[in-house]
């Protein structure tokens, strides 16, 4: 009987063995080529993101209308496709009020108007940011002569 034993003792490891293994095979490549794939578009963005540049050139508040029109310029050379985030602050960092450019071509400058609620404070300052190089703002003085 101890022979017979070690031999079915054998064979279940081998069963559970070669289960392991087809369930791995199955499921291993398709997450390496998953992995891979985020890798590389990772690393086309920051390789992108190193290009990419904008500038806003001006933040006008009017008083009159209670809206800041201002203007940004991408100075990089790779268009924006996502969008680029404007937040109006106040001097106390409070948001007043947000906008987005939803594409921003290379040498293009957008214009945009947004609104100020009667409510709330004069704005100081406007922050722009990118939703497609996270990593990039800039900030400029609201002008309000």
């Amino acid at each position: 009987m101890k022979g017979i034993s070690s031999i079915i003792t054998s064979v279940i490891l081998i069963a559970v063995a070669v289960t392991v293994v087809g369930i791995y095979s199955g499921w291993a490549p398709e997450y390496a080529e998953s992995f891979t794939e985020q890798a590389v578009e990772n690393m086309e963005s920051e390789m992108n993101c190193e290009n990419a540049n904008f500038r806003i050139d001006r933040a006008e508040y009017s008083e009159t209308d209670r809206t800041v029109e201002t203007d940004i310029t991408n100075t990089g050379t790779i268009t924006f496709q996502e969008d680029v985030y404007l937040y109006l602050m106040s001097s106390s960092t409070t948001v007043i009020n947000e906008d987005s450019i939803s594409r921003l071509e290379v040498d293009g400058t957008r214009t945009t108007e947004i609104d100020v609620d009667t409510n709330q404070d004069d704005p100081e300052k406007l922050v722009a940011t990118s939703q497609q190089c996270p990593e990039m703002e800039e900030t400029i003085d609201v002008n309000t002569d």
